[in-house]
């Protein structure tokens, strides 16, 4: 289960995206995100993955922070958005041992076969 926690530090309240995962039989470990207000980069970042379904748990702990970042969902395992991953969500990732199901690489351009698809679907008897 994802989780969000809420830290107050001085005046500044953070909020993490959390999730305790088993790394053992006996062994727990604790990650947690920060969840920021970040500006949008001129980039489009897009990530997709293969979890295999042993690792269901984790897959959906994949989407739950590529949704705090702030990412949209092209398909179930295509996701795309305009921040940068923070270095521990990788560190985390490298962790989990998910790396090898996972890629990530930069968009020079983004929507122009989707704006061509969605003028075709404004013309009257085109399906």
């Amino acid at each position: 289960m994802v989780y969000i926690d809420k830290i107050k530090s001085g005046n500044k309240i953070f909020y993490y995206l959390g999730k305790t995962i088993r790394t053992g039989q006996n062994s727990w470990k604790k990650i947690r995100i920060k969840i920021g207000t970040k500006k949008p980069s001129k980039e489009l970042i897009v990530v997709s993955f293969d979890v295999p379904e042993y690792a269901r748990r984790r897959r959906r702990w994949l989407r739950a922070c590529l949704i705090s970042f702030g990412f949209s969902r092209l398909h179930k395992s295509v996701w795309m958005g305009n921040y940068g991953l923070p270095k521990e969500f990788i560190d985390d990732l490298k962790d989990l041992k998910m790396l090898p199901w996972i890629h990530m690489f930069v968009a020079a351009r983004h929507g122009t076969i989707v704006e061509d698809v969605s003028q075709e679907r404004k013309r009257p008897g085109v399906h």
